[in-house]
């Protein structure tokens, strides 16, 4: 979230704050109480939206890694799987075309390719096991296929959800400048002609000018810790 979002979630929670120091001055049907419930409700929803983006953030980061690191034992094994039967092709020409390492390959490229090869190799297997791969070597491959399948599929998943909460944070800050500007009339309506009100009213509903020489906190920063 940018630093303007941010400075608007700041004015909603003012705004919150405002209105419970004037429950007294709007009957529970009124409109304006319907319109302070709302930012109420606003603020409460861009906090869990902040939580749940700094989870999936978190998430995001930590099977990252983890996919990297089983990615990289992926290649190996192809690698290994290269080596070999470029060394049987000696006798049986052309048989390195099917196991032809992806290099500079996406995670697509690289998964087809093991998938590829695990079948290749089904009816090499015993020549491979000749050449000092374990008895196993085929399954062990489809396991690293699938936990390299299932990393990306949880990465996917932790970036979707940051996705999804960055976009209920935009809508729910829209929504709630547009109940602020609904409020303005109702409040300067309400209590015209009394300053000290209009005053703390204005100071509430603004959204604040960027401080250039303060760092601007995250958004996962500033509404995970509200939240909190």
């Amino acid at each position: 979230m940018n630093s303007l979002a941010i400075r608007r979630y700041e004015a909603l929670k003012r705004v919150r704050d405002f209105g419970a120091t004037k429950t007294s001055d709007f009957p529970a049907k009124s409109f304006g109480r319907e319109l302070f419930a709302k930012v109420a409700q606003y603020v409460t929803d861009l906090e869990n939206h902040g939580a749940n983006q700094a989870t999936g953030r978190g998430a995001a980061q930590s099977i990252t890694t983890s996919k990297a690191a089983i990615r990289e034992d992926l290649r190996e094994t192809l690698m290994a799987l290269n080596r070999t039967a470029r060394v049987l092709a000696y006798e049986t020409p052309g048989l390195d075309d099917k196991f032809r390492f992806p290099h500079n390959a996406s995670d697509q490229v690289l998964l087809n390719a093991a998938r590829a090869f695990a079948a290749a190799a089904v009816p090499l297997k015993a020549s491979f096991i000749k050449h000092e791969h374990a008895a196993d070597f085929i399954d062990q491959l489809n396991a690293q296929i699938t936990s390299f399948e299932d990393a990306a599929t949880q990465q996917a998943t932790a970036i979707g959800s940051r996705v999804v909460a960055r976009i209920g944070i935009d809508e729910t800050i829209n929504q709630g400048m547009q109940t602020i500007r609904q409020l303005d009339v109702v409040i300067r309506n309400k209590f015209n002609g009394d300053a000290l009100t209009l005053a703390a009213w204005e100071q509430a509903s603004r959204v604040e000018r960027r401080n250039r020489t303060t760092e601007t906190p995250t958004e996962e920063k500033s509404l995970a810790a509200a939240k909190s």
